[in-house]
This record gives C-alpha cells, sequence and structure tokens, in this order.
C-alpha cells in the first residue's frame, strides 16, 4: 500500500510487552513487522511506532486518535483480518468523528478463507462467532 501511494505514514501500534518480554526489545510480532516492511524496501522514517502500548482495539483506536489529532490528519486506511472489520470501523469511527477525521478499513482474507467462503471452513465459523461476540462487548463498554 505504500509503494502504491495509498498512505504516506505506516502506523503500527506496539502490543505490551508480556511479562517475559525484555523491555528495551521490541516484541516479536513487532519485529516481523518491521522486517517485511524493510524487505518491501519501505524507508524507515516512513514507518511510525505508536505510543502508547495497547492492549486491544479500542487502546489502538486512542493511539492513532491520537497520532490523527497531533498531526491534523484527515483519514487513516486501515488493514485488518476480515472478521474484524466491522468492530474494528465502529471503534475507529467513534474515535475519529469527533476529530473530523475517518478511517478506511481494508479487511485482508486469509489465504484459504474468504468473505466467499468464510462458513465452510471451521475455523472461519469460530473467527465470525468470536468476532460477533467482541462487537457486542465493544457496544456496551465504549
Amino acid at each position: 500500500l505504500y509503494h502504491q501511494g495509498f498512505e504516506p505514514v505506516i502506523l503500527i501500534t506496539q502490543p505490551r510487552p508480556g511479562p517475559t518480554q525484555p523491555q528495551d526489545l521490541p516484541p516479536e510480532d513487532i519485529r516481523r513487522t518491521l522486517a517485511v516492511l524493510a524487505e518491501a524496501k519501505v524507508p524507515a522514517p516512513a514507518i511510525q511506532l505508536l505510543a502508547p502500548y495497547v492492549g486491544n482495539t479500542a487502546d489502538e483506536a486512542r493511539a492513532v486518535a491520537a497520532w490523527v489529532r497531533d498531526r491534523h490528519a484527515r483519514r487513516v486506511l486501515i488493514p485488518t483480518d476480515l472478521f474484524h472489520t466491522r468492530r474494528v470501523q465502529w471503534v475507529m469511527e467513534r474515535r475519529l468523528r469527533p476529530l473530523a477525521a475517518s478511517a478506511r478499513l481494508l479487511p485482508v482474507e486469509y489465504a484459504d478463507i474468504t468473505a466467499d467462503n468464510w462458513w465452510e471452513h471451521e475455523r472461519g465459523g469460530a473467527d465470525f462467532e468470536k468476532e460477533a461476540l467482541k462487537f457486542a462487548l465493544y457496544f456496551f463498554r465504549e
């Protein structure tokens, strides 16, 4: 997406370090993400690690909203898991609307599970059920 000109900056949220995670090293998933971006020749200045650490989607939305507010951005593009899309969109809209900003979500499908066949896979059904429950929880908590 960066090389296609969709976004000039790539934001990466940082999960809270676990109890065995060294505080001076980024978590493994951050290291993998940075390695993938380096391999794709995304320049380091275009990558920003957001603070503070996040523990869930609501924390991520707050971190993105703070970045948007501080930089007067008007829109963000968020690639996310196919099943997370509706919940992430809802949470982001609630955080970004007061800032006159918006989020466009890009659902990323699995290699074998798509929007057209998710119900044919045990994992697809399980992920759908989990997201339905999470959305209900977020609806009543946020």
